[in-house]
């Protein structure tokens, strides 16, 4: 197995892992915040529902732009999505697209540099794993939800 295959394998593998998270929390439960100023769940699943569209352009450009204006178009976005399964359906088309870029980047390009707004250095192949890690962190959010509100987590589930 090369690094593309095993890229798009825990690509793949955390998209299921988060659904699952996310199938755990009660359905009145999906706005729950647990604090001031925290987010919901739904408000995560309409976020990693949303930014995997994006993510092919900027491999292909080897650029990133993000401004508040973005950040706003995004937000709004987001907030048209509200059907839990639809959002998980999103999640998924969202995931098999970033494996087709996955599979149609060369990996001799992984190493370039992806321009951003932010002073951290990006290369191709950070854009192709970000949705894999954005998966992951939030997945965690989901689980602390669910600890939270004293639910089963997918952990206690066998």
């Amino acid at each position: 197995m090369d690094a593309r295959e095993t890229l798009i394998r825990l690509t793949r593998e955390r998209s299921k892992s988060l659904i699952r998270a996310a199938r755990c929390i009660p359905a009145d439960k999906l706005t729950w915040k647990a604090a001031p100023g925290n987010r919901t769940a739904l408000d995560i699943l309409q976020e990693l529902a949303t930014i995997p569209g994006g993510l092919p352009e900027i491999v292909k450009n080897r650029k990133m732009t993000w401004t508040a204006e973005d950040f706003a178009r995004y937000q709004a976005e987001w907030a048209k999505l509200t059907n839990f399964e639809d959002l998980l359906a999103r999640i998924q088309a969202g995931t098999e697209r970033i494996v087709a870029t996955i599979t149609a980047t060369d990996p001799a390009l992984w190493g370039q540099k992806v321009e951003t707004p932010w002073p951290v250095e990006y290369q191709v192949v950070d854009m192709l794993g970000y949705h894999l890690w954005n998966l992951s962190y939030h997945e965690g959010q989901l689980v602390y939800i669910q600890m939270a509100l004293g639910v089963p987590t997918p952990f206690d589930q066998k």
